[in-house]
């Protein structure tokens, strides 16, 4: 399957906070299998309930991080999101086996820009998703600035396309 790019991915133009955004240019990408069962819809002959999707993202992104961040990271930082734009493309119902697929993008301060595409086996796109996310010190419960041992993880010299496969729980 080849990387498909969600839309509303930043390509850096955004001038006015450059001088923190990361040449992100090349992000690992991770994936997490899903399987679309009878609880993921309202009841029978429907499809899968928009708010499970906002659970689906928020699980790809969850286990992105604690797979990839240092170890010494993961329990100090906490993830809230702070934006999500989500764009619906095609119905799924239960029996259908997807792939949710994330990188993160570009960074300013304490704020992420976080991709997600969920595809169907076939590499249809049946959701594509750019959410903000900021991190919070877990201290603190104040945001925390990304820092460059935080972002290398997600980054790679290697090909963009490189992933990196967890179970869906």
């Amino acid at each position: 399957m080849s990387q498909a790019k969600p839309r509303g991915a930043s390509d850096g133009s955004d001038r006015s906070d450059r001088s923190d955004r990361s040449d992100s240019s090349n992000p690992i990408v991770f994936e997490m299998p899903i399987e679309v069962s009878h609880e993921h819809v309202d009841g029978p002959g429907h499809h899968v309930n928009n708010v499970v999707y906002v659970k689906w993202i928020n699980d790809v992104a969850l286990a992105h991080w604690n797979s990839a961040a240092p170890e010494g990271a993961r329990g100090g930082v906490l993830w809230y999101v702070v934006r999500h734009e989500i764009d619906y493309l095609k119905e799924v119902f239960p029996g259908e086996r997807l792939v949710a697929r994330t990188y993160v993008g570009s960074w300013r301060g304490a704020r992420f820009d976080r991709f997600v595409e969920i595809l169907r086996d076939d590499g249809t796109p049946v959701v594509r998703a750019r959410s903000v996310w900021a991190a919070i010190d877990s201290r603190t419960g104040r945001p925390t600035r990304i820092t460059e041992a935080m972002r290398e993880p997600f980054f790679s010299a290697r090909l963009a396309d490189e992933r990196i496969s967890a179970e869906y729980p």
